[in-house]
């Protein structure tokens, strides 16, 4: 059990990268808002594969720490949390805008707000960041989620 845990938290192994794991979780999800950007209907495939993998994370990873304990409070093997950071992030740009005619330049710039704001964790990421439960190691990637969604559609808007 604790394998198939460790593949789900780590997304299918790209948080054992050896270097930078969290940025390498966060391009493997840009992929996966890549094949949805192209779907029939792109917002309602993100939203269900968000709440989706946001109940079942919650889950997991309470269970993890609960049953395994690791040493680290944030092992940075667990990419989860940037996955899903990355599917809110895209999830609120779509919401608010649609799917951008420039849409590999909207996935870079979301990409790299998101990793900004996910590594400088302004307030109140910091926060959720410095406290020690489980389930503060996906919150404060929702909330640098939303300070990259917000920043991405600002400077999206000077694109048009």
């Amino acid at each position: 059990m604790k394998k198939l845990f460790e593949v789900f938290l780590s997304f299918f192994g790209f948080g054992y990268s050896p270097v930078a794991p969290g940025t390498v979780g966060s391009l493997a999800a840009l992929f996966l808002v890549y094949i949805f950007a192209v779907s029939p209907h792109p917002l309602i495939s993100l939203s269900l594969s968000f709440f989706l993998i946001f109940v079942a994370a919650l889950f997991v990873i309470n269970l993890y720490f609960e049953e395994f304990k690791p040493t680290k409070h944030d092992p940075g093997w667990i990419v989860i949390d940037e996955v899903l950071g990355i599917l809110l992030c895209f999830m609120i740009i779509w919401g608010m805008q649609g799917v951008h005619s420039h849409l590999i330049l909207v996935l870079s710039i979301g990409f790299a707000t998101f990793r900004f704001f996910d590594i400088v964790k302004v307030w109140p990421a910091s926060f959720f960041d410095q406290r020690q439960s489980p389930n503060d190691i996906i919150f404060d990637d929702l909330i640098s989620a939303i300070y990259a969604a917000l920043s991405t559609l600002v400077i999206i808007s000077f694109i048009d």
